[in-house]
């Protein structure tokens, strides 16, 4: 498998689009735009198949590039972005509070 995708250093992955492919930056917002194109019953299948195939030819696992994805989204800071968050480390400590009837 090669060296995970990075640009500057910062990992980063192709993502689908309801309306076409983009490029995620680890620890920046948004997505960058690769190609748009058009709504449809089969398009975003299309797309997600697409995404897929480049990003495993990347070195990127499905994992990282959904902990990608969700953190240009919602914030570099949300559990969602895993092992990209800002200040991570691992493991994350859980905290569990007893149940009480």
């Amino acid at each position: 498998m090669p060296e995970p995708f990075k640009i500057n250093g910062k990992h980063a992955c192709y993502v689908a689009l309801h309306n076409g492919i983009g490029l995620v930056v680890e620890g920046e917002q948004g997505y960058h735009p690769v190609c748009e194109g058009y709504s449809g019953p089969n398009t975003m299948k299309a797309y997600q198949d697409w995404v897929d195939e480049r990003n495993k030819n990347l070195g990127v696992s499905e994992e990282d590039a959904n902990a990608l994805h969700i953190g240009s989204m919602m914030g570099w800071d949300v559990p969602g972005a895993g092992r990209f968050r800002q200040g991570y480390k691992w493991p994350v400590p859980i905290t569990r509070t007893p149940c009480r009837a």
